[in-house]
């Protein structure tokens, strides 16, 4: 099926957005190049990611994106990941199989309520949350050995226990927190745990934008 203009946008450089459609395996031959991709509000085939083994960086965005969620951790050269407002999503798949990520940005998924277990993921240095309301479960960020900055945006709960565990490392060198619409007596009390400076705030694009 061809696309128009407004559901499919190649940004060059490898980078294609995809935009509110239903993508089929007809679409997979276009995409053999593409190392960074953007899916928004779109549904994918089951299996249709595991057949991109290229990706390094991967944008799921909207309420549409729960399936490509599951089959995230079948892309072996995935850097940086990023899901947001899959409002549906409950949990979150095992990620440990994705070796190779360096970043990690959920952001508005509404039922979480736990991170997954993430102890392979030696080179997972940078991590972002954001308003993860339902969110308890911190612990597995203590397990990310090469974790070096934690941003927070908005509503959160967050563990002080575990912020203290981070601040005890050496590596740990960044925390910030941007929640205004949170009292400032919890948002000090997590800055106090995590005792670093505020790192540069970083989005998945950045990391694209940057590439050497």
């Amino acid at each position: 099926m061809k696309r128009q203009p407004e559901d499919w946008r190649d940004e060059g450089d490898d980078s294609v957005w995809i935009t509110s459609t239903k993508l089929t395996d007809a679409d997979i031959d276009r995409l053999q190049s593409v190392r960074y991709l953007t899916l928004l509000d779109t549904r994918v085939p089951d299996g249709f990611l595991d057949q991109l083994p290229q990706l390094e960086l991967l944008d799921l965005r909207g309420a549409q994106s729960a399936g490509a969620v599951r089959r995230v951790a079948a892309l072996p050269k995935l850097r940086a990941l990023a899901i947001s407002h899959a409002r549906n999503l409950i949990e979150l798949p095992n990620l440990e199989s994705l070796t190779s990520l360096e970043f990690l940005d959920l952001y508005g998924l509404a039922q979480l309520v736990a991170l997954p277990p993430m102890r392979e993921l030696v080179r997972l240095r940078r991590v972002n949350l954001g308003q993860l309301g339902r969110l308890s479960d911190w612990a597995s960020l203590t397990s990310l050995t090469a974790l070096e900055e934690l941003e927070l945006n908005n509503r959160l709960t967050p563990d002080l226990d575990v912020l203290a565990q981070l601040a005890v490392r050496p590596s740990f060198t960044g925390f910030m927190w941007s929640a205004p619409d949170e009292p400032q007596r919890k948002v000090a009390a997590a800055e106090q745990a995590a005792n670093r400076p505020k790192p540069q705030h970083v989005r998945i694009r950045d990391l694209w934008n940057s590439r050497t």
